[in-house]
């Protein structure tokens, strides 16, 4: 698994992934994560790269015992060079 993203530096980088998040609610969050990017951010191409790759939320935890959600997508390599820059 290769990490495209940790927006918490110094904390454990472990992720366990416990539980998906149901596609309807997911679909939710990721039609509110869009319009949030392109209309208060003015980021359309991160929009655009949430909403064409096939992302999965799920619920999770790391050995400290924090709970979060992740985003976990298995993509070619060359897919996950376009989302890293």
């Amino acid at each position: 698994m290769l990490l495209l993203y940790n927006g918490n530096e110094g904390y454990s980088l472990e992720a366990n992934r416990e539980e998906q998040v149901h596609d309807i609610q997911w679909g939710i969050v990721k039609r509110n994560a869009a319009r949030t990017l392109r209309t208060l951010t003015h980021n359309a191409d991160a929009a655009d790269a949430l909403e064409s790759t096939p992302f999965e939320l799920w619920k999770a935890t790391n050995g400290f015992g924090d709970k979060f959600e992740l985003l976990y997508a298995t993509v070619p390599v060359a897919t996950y060079l376009k989302l890293e820059l």
